[in-house]
């Protein structure tokens, strides 16, 4: 299954940034027929502010598996 993905990071102050990921792939179960197969697009843009306890982000995301919007807020750093 191939991948094309991109990400942007832009940090507009010391403890502001904001980021943006698109995504693009394609599936068939065999490999030679790929161009026949499903293809899915996705997406999000988020914020992130350098808080004390860590980072704070506020996320909204797109799949085109799904067909619609999904939000996501987090706190602190990933173990």
């Amino acid at each position: 299954m191939p991948v094309v993905q991109t990400n942007v990071r832009y940090h507009f102050s010391p403890n502001h940034c904001l980021y943006n990921n698109l995504n693009f792939t394609m599936h068939h179960d065999e490999l030679l027929k790929l161009t026949e197969g499903q293809s899915f697009l996705g997406g999000s843009i988020d914020y992130s502010y350098n808080s004390i306890i860590g980072p704070l982000t506020f996320e909204v995301g797109y799949s085109s598996l799904s067909g619609s919007l999904y939000p996501f807020i987090s706190l602190g750093y990933y173990l």
